[in-house]
């Protein structure tokens, strides 16, 4: 069954892996260090700007993530 909910923030290093994958940064980042540097800040980069973060989940396997910056809201989630 698929829900849509909040991202639980256990699931952060799957939407990394999703980034990492997606973006294709192994095109341009050869080194595997280099690549999972990168897409952790890239994902906190948005994450930081998002102001809806919805993911969607097959059981308890995250499946898809949106983020979504609209104006006049504030971001959900705060740089550590």
């Amino acid at each position: 069954m698929l829900t849509i909910r909040p991202l639980n923030p256990s699931d952060y290093q799957e939407a990394i892996q999703f980034a990492i994958e997606g973006l294709q940064f192994d095109q341009y980042l050869t080194n595997r260090w280099a690549r999972q540097i990168y897409g952790r800040y890239f994902f906190y980069e948005e994450l930081n700007q998002a102001t809806q973060v919805i993911a969607a989940y097959h059981n308890t396997q995250l499946v898809g993530l949106l983020l979504a910056r609209i104006n006049g809201e504030k971001p959900v989630h705060q740089s550590r």
